[in-house]
């Protein structure tokens, strides 16, 4: 379920080549996106009162955002935001939500047997990072300490990167504290293995980030 280079959204069009990394399949599903984008554009808007609308997503997500979300198709709002990046918040102008999105991704995938939630390892990270981050916020308030105490954002990034496996792995990363492992190692690799048996994905990523 990991996929390399599926980029999130943001930045401009670039359109058909953008869409040549897809397989013909996918090439299907950015055709229903390009079709919800321009019937949520020609629709008239119902803002009034006085109140600010939200950006019209026919207008406004780009070729990019529709490309990545064809790749890698998030079943929910988490690997919406995700995928989509900045343009995200443009994504609730077709019904409010994105649901009306995840409803064509999940459909669409169905019928032309595509998998969901297919992320690159880019986007896994940024996922794998916000759970981590969830279950650092739970030991920090359990300890009474700031979350940085628990373990600071650079070797979180480096966990949520490198999957690591096991205690030693965990230690070898780059400026990990032995008293961090020592202290949350357990909390730690849980979250990291809870997320990778989630999504079928193998601990460990080779990479010249750990410590030498």
């Amino acid at each position: 379920r990991t996929k390399a280079g599926s980029g999130g959204g943001g930045g401009g069009g670039g359109g058909p080549s953008l869409a040549l990394a897809l397989s013909s399949a996918e090439l299907g599903i950015l055709s229903q996106l390009r079709s919800l984008r321009g019937s949520v554009a020609a629709a008239p808007s119902d803002a009034d009162g006085g109140e600010e609308s939200e950006e019209p997503f026919g207008a406004l997500v780009s070729e990019r955002c529709l490309v990545a979300l064809a790749k890698a198709r998030p079943s929910d709002m988490e690997g919406l935001a995700v995928v989509a990046g900045a343009e995200a918040p443009r994504l609730r102008g077709v019904d409010g939500s994105g649901a009306a999105v995840l409803a064509l991704l999940a459909s669409g995938s169905s019928r032309l047997q595509l998998e969901l939630d297919s992320f690159s390892e880019e986007q896994h990270a940024v996922r794998l990072a916000r759970r981590l981050r969830e279950a650092r916020a739970r030991r920090a308030l359990r300890d009474d300490v700031p979350p940085y105490a628990v373990v600071g954002d650079a070797q979180l990034g480096l966990i949520a990167r490198l999957r690591p496996a096991n205690e030693q792995e965990l230690l070898a990363l780059a400026g990990m504290p032995r008293t961090t492992v020592q202290r949350h190692g357990e909390m730690l690799l849980g979250c990291v293995a809870t997320y990778c048996s989630q999504h079928g994905m193998p601990l460990g990523r080779p990479s010249a980030e750990a410590a030498p």
